[in-house]
């Protein structure tokens, strides 16, 4: 079918440019489906919605007889937002492009499997569609001939992850309008070994859009209010923070945890899935624990029968605490700490923002992102530290190139 259609690269390049606002989608509309022709425009794919004698229905909620009408139906649902219109029309178009050039199939006859090829293509697109030379989309008031969508060979996998996100809204809506039958994002098969979603979801907002990065001033506040709140309180605090701990996995783990290898103390840990990792105790961890241990009446350091609770009852140490009840000693750290930094305008005032809000899952985002500004720490190292199950999402963190050198880490800790 390839070699009896058309050349469309260029055709849909007038719509295809996220920044030409000026330019009439219905004309671009008209010019590209002149040049497709029904075997790529949509008007006859296979997911479209039928009648009982199997014409294509016509929707009736929005004006739509192609794909790129659909698509422009869906872009006006949103054009009070100018910023989420050019975010999702570039995705849209970018599909729609692939579809014309890669996939030689309409939008509206894909599948799942057609849409986890199109991931890949996003994650290692053809040198053809790289923008090497930068050239700016825009010349003339013309699409430039030497732009390509891609800025670099292949994005991350968050923007892989954002860009199917997109879609399945796309397709959703196009469902719900009646214009196609199903939608196919529902039905891309799972990829083993891949980016757990909840965690690009996470690491994703705390990156991208500072929701959970705790800065250095922050921190200062934070221990203020730590000299002056109950031993229990402090102890999970600065436990969370030095090791990276999920709330879940500081309340399961016993004093016995803590080993001594090779004249180092470490904290065996064992997460998700059932994974140990073993996370190097810096001098603060080992201070907080023999202070805490101190209060409970215990030798300094525990040995490895020790099976005391890490958080437990001062009353009782076999008894642990649950998850929820930590995440909550921790949370209230962060709120006290809001109060402190609001007697501080107007530095304090962003701090105070932040603490209000923040949770004892920030304390891990903070111990990853410390470590992956380490230079002297790999990513793979940090993996490693935090029991991630796929390093794209230790790669979420990462902000400098960096070396082999994690023993660098084991004798001195991380700067917290």
């Amino acid at each position: 079918m390839a070699g009896d259609i058309e050349d469309t690269s260029q055709a849909i390049e007038p719509s295809f440019a996220p920044d030409q606002d000026t330019l009439s989608i219905t004309e671009a509309s008209a010019t590209l489906i002149s040049r497709l022709g029904p075997l790529l425009d949509g008007s006859q794919g296979v997911n479209r919605q039928r009648l009982d004698d199997g014409s294509i229905r016509r929707p009736k909620m929005i004006e739509a007889n192609n794909d790129l009408e659909a698509i422009n139906a869906f872009l006006h649902k949103h054009n009070e937002n100018t910023r989420t219109v050019r975010v999702y029309r570039k995705e849209c178009y970018r599909l729609l492009k692939w579809c014309i050039e890669i996939a030689r199939k309409p939008m509206s006859s894909l599948t799942g499997s057609d849409l986890s090829e199109y991931r890949d293509f996003l994650a290692a697109p053809p040198a053809s569609w790289i923008n090497v030379n930068r050239a700016k989309k825009i010349r003339n008031n013309t699409i430039n001939p030497e732009w390509r969508p891609f800025a670099k060979a292949g994005m991350s996998p968050q923007s892989i992850k954002h860009a199917i996100v997109v879609l399945g809204a796309l397709f959703t809506y196009l469902v719900d309008a009646r214009y196609l039958d199903a939608n196919p994002v529902k039905f891309m098969p799972r990829r083993a070994g891949k980016v757990d979603d909840a965690e690009i979801k996470s690491a994703t907002r705390f990156r991208f859009k500072g929701e959970r990065h705790l800065t250095t001033e922050d921190m200062k506040y934070v221990d203020q209010v730590l000299r002056e709140v109950d031993p229990r309180t402090r102890w999970a605090f600065q436990l969370i923070r030095f090791t990276g701990m999920r709330i879940s996995e500081a309340a399961i783990h016993q004093m016995c945890h803590f080993v001594r290898i090779g004249g180092v103390w470490m904290v065996m840990i064992t997460g998700k899935r059932g994974k140990t990792r073993q996370v190097p105790a810096t001098d603060r961890l080992i201070e907080a624990l023999i202070e805490w241990r101190t209060h409970l009446h215990m030798t300094p350091l525990p040995d490895s029968e020790d099976t005391t609770a890490l958080i437990c009852k001062s009353y009782d140490n076999a008894s642990k605490m649950t998850p929820g009840y930590v995440g909550e000693m921790v949370s209230s750290v962060f709120r006290m700490a809001a109060v402190r930094a609001e007697a501080h305008p107007p530095k304090g005032e962003d701090s105070a923002k932040r603490l209000r809000v923040a949770t004892a899952h920030w304390l891990r985002h903070r111990f990853a992102t410390v470590l992956a500004n380490d230079k002297d720490n790999t990513m793979r190292s940090v993996q490693s530290l935090l029991g991630h199950e796929n390093i794209n999402t230790t790669a979420l963190y990462w902000h400098v190139e960096e070396e082999e050198n994690i023993e660098n880490m084991k004798k001195n800790g991380p700067k917290f």
